[in-house]
């Protein structure tokens, strides 16, 4: 049995400069994951213009709107977890987003899985180093 890969998209207030009190109004998606109703194995947020959620959103959603749940296997989630985690690369992903909009899907996927490969080796060196 897979995991439950779960998207919901919402406009949000974020607050950039306090004094002032100015807000600026963004996208942002919650994206979860889990297996049957209680068991969460993943929970994040992530800004709807990053390249790295319309790479995410491509691959599971099919750049579907409406389309707010996939069914992931237990390497999507692993691929997930270490891509999740170096979010903020933001110049990966955008690398990542022109080789699917040039050479299209498979040259993307074959690209987002060795970089969470990459960045699962990564998170798993630093782990020992501490």
């Amino acid at each position: 049995m897979g995991y439950a890969f779960h998207k919901l998209e919402k406009r949000e207030n974020l607050r950039f400069v306090e004094k002032a009190g100015n807000f600026v109004s963004v996208r942002m998606a919650y994206l979860t994951v889990r297996k049957g109703r209680n068991q969460v194995f993943l929970r994040t947020r992530i800004l709807c213009r990053s390249s790295l959620f319309k790479l995410l959103d491509h691959f599971y959603f099919y750049d579907n709107m409406k389309e707010c749940y996939a069914s992931i296997e237990e390497e999507d989630l692993s691929m997930l977890r270490s891509a999740l985690a170096f979010k903020k690369k933001y110049s990966v992903w955008r690398k990542g987003w022109k080789i699917l909009e040039t050479k299209g899907v498979e040259e993307a996927w074959k690209f987002y899985e060795e970089k969470a490969q990459l960045f699962r080796m990564i998170g798993e060196m630093k782990n020992e180093n501490k």
